[in-house]
Formats: structure tokens, sequence, C-alpha cells
């Protein structure tokens, strides 16, 4: 049984597109230098002031680059429930991977986690529980009904392990 959260990589990748954007306005700012940035208000001076671009660029940058770090740091989780008796969790980053393998019976099973997402709607998390106290969701979705499912059959799963 093998449940897995890769909800992250949209993070990772939407991060490393907005960084390519701002390379690419990086470059063309360089390469046509300032004194060709035009307005077209016929209040606004004939030109931008020097400075404003490549302040407004190294605005986009910090914060992209600032997302891009918080983003990195966020895995996605695998668990992996063997009948060996063992349970392995893989968290995969953009730039390593980390293992770690639990005894089935030292876990005390997953739980359904009720949450809202940003426009207020129901989402559900799988949550998994080590006996440290780390806590890490292997499964979300806006579905209760397949939560359940899924969360059923991985408990059922942890159980046999832990048993045989």
């Amino acid at each position: 049984m093998k449940l897995s959260n890769k909800a992250a990589r949209f993070g990772w990748w939407f991060s490393a597109c907005f960084l390519l954007m701002c390379a690419m306005f990086t470059y063309i700012l360089i390469r046509d230098g300032l004194s060709h940035v035009q307005t077209d208000s016929p209040s606004a001076f004939d030109h931008a002031l020097p400075w404003l671009m490549p302040t407004v660029l190294a605005v986009f940058w910090a914060a992209g680059l600032g997302a891009a770090w918080y983003l990195m740091g966020i895995p996605c989780i695998e668990a992996r429930v063997d009948t060996s008796g063992s349970v392995h969790i893989l968290r995969r980053y953009p730039l390593r991977t980390e293992s770690q393998i639990i005894h089935a019976a030292d876990l005390a099973g997953a739980a359904l986690v009720e949450t809202k997402d940003s426009e207020g709607d129901l989402y559900y998390s799988i949550r998994l529980t080590t006996a440290d106290g780390m806590q890490m969701d292997v499964a979300q979705s806006p579905d209760r009904a397949i939560c359940e499912a899924a969360l059923s059959r991985f408990n059922a799963a942890l159980r046999a392990s832990a048993a045989g």
C-alpha cells in the first residue's frame, strides 16, 4: 500500500517559471539599456526615471528568490507500507531526497484531517504521525470519500503489516 502527496511540485514549477521570467526581463533590460524605456502617459516625462526599472526588477527578484527558498523546503511525501512490518517514508525535495524506515507497530495509524482552503472550501488530508511527534500529510483531496477510502486501506495495511 502506498500513499503519495505531490502537491509541492506545483510550487516548485511555479517558482522556477517566475525566476525564469525575471531572468528574461533582466536580459531585456541589459540588452536594451535604460535609455529606451518610454512612457505613453501625456503627463509623464518622456523617459522613465533611470532607476525605476532596475528597482522593480530587484523587487521581483527578491520576492521570487524568497518564495523559491520557502517552496523548496516543502517536500513531496510518499509513505509505503511493506508486508515486512515497516513503513518507508520518502521525502523528495528539488535537490535532495530523505528516506526513513519506521516499524509499523510504532505508528498509531493515519488520521483524516479536515481543513479549509483559501476560498473557504473543505479540504481533506491523511495525516501520519510518527512516534517522535513528526506529522506529515501523505495524501490530500477535496473529496472526503476518496480520502476516507484511502485512509481505511492504508490503516488496514498498517495493521496487517504490524501484526504479520
